[in-house]
């Protein structure tokens, strides 16, 4: 568990990684702490404390600049903003391409690619109130046909949830986790490059606080892992403008 700490870079990330609850882990550092005389782990600023809000990548900015947020992670569809919103600094933590979701079993999931005309007459799951909902509803018009609506959802994960349980078909980006745990085959679509940008941002100035600089080099430290994005000491923020808000 000490091991998976120093790998993983907190207590909460370790127990994922383990497969134990965060208290459990906490636990039995603390009986190996008392087993070898010291403090083993060195928390960063002990009574930080860190709750996430659900909202929408349209709203993120303007919660973030009304001080109702401190920080917010949020996706966007394209290439980025030359000119990102003033009052704001981000960080680019990585991006995704886009993917029709099937589930298992359906005719295309074990295809290596698929066009946008391919899906006429599927059941569709989308978010409509959102960026990419709208992105999803235009490739569709643009392929010649209306997409017949299964179900519209708040947020693409409970959409790519739905796939997996044989509801429909949506099209989500690649590393979108399938909610309800039943497998989903995700598929390149032919003349689709859309990628999704994974955005961090706070309001400028603010980080360089210290605690809420240590966020931020948590957040892009996982990242580089994960994603294969620049380092927390590499490349510099970009003065912002514009979900799992934290």
């Amino acid at each position: 568990m000490l091991r998976a700490v120093a790998a993983e870079g907190s207590i909460a990330a370790a127990g994922r990684a383990l497969r134990y609850t965060r208290s459990a882990v906490s636990q039995q550092l603390s009986a190996l702490e008392t087993e070898a005389g010291t403090a083993l782990v060195e928390r960063q600023f002990p009574k930080l404390e860190i709750r996430l809000i659900a909202a929408t990548d349209e709203t993120s900015a303007d919660a973030l600049l009304r001080d109702q947020l401190d920080m917010a992670i949020v996706s966007r569809f394209g290439a980025p903003q030359p000119r990102p919103r003033s009052g704001l600094r981000e960080w680019d933590l990585g991006h995704d391409a886009l993917r029709l979701c099937v589930p298992a079993g359906h005719r295309l999931a074990e295809a290596d690619q698929c066009t946008m005309p391919d899906l006429r007459g599927e059941a569709w799951i989308v978010c409509p109130a959102s960026t990419l909902g709208r992105l999803v509803l235009a490739m569709c018009v643009s392929a010649g046909f209306q997409p017949d609506l299964a179900a519209s959802v708040d947020d693409i994960g409970t959409a790519v949830g739905l796939v997996g349980i044989g509801w429909g078909v949506t099209i989500a980006p690649q590393r979108t986790p399938a909610g309800s745990g039943m497998p989903v085959a995700r598929i390149p679509i032919a003349g689709v490059s859309t990628a999704r940008h994974s955005i961090l941002m706070v309001r400028d100035g603010e980080h360089l606080l210290p605690w809420i600089a240590a966020a931020i080099t948590a957040v892009r430290a996982v990242s580089a892992r994960r994603w294969g994005a620049p380092a927390p000491d590499q490349g510099p923020a970009r003065e912002a403008g514009s979900g799992l808000l934290a």
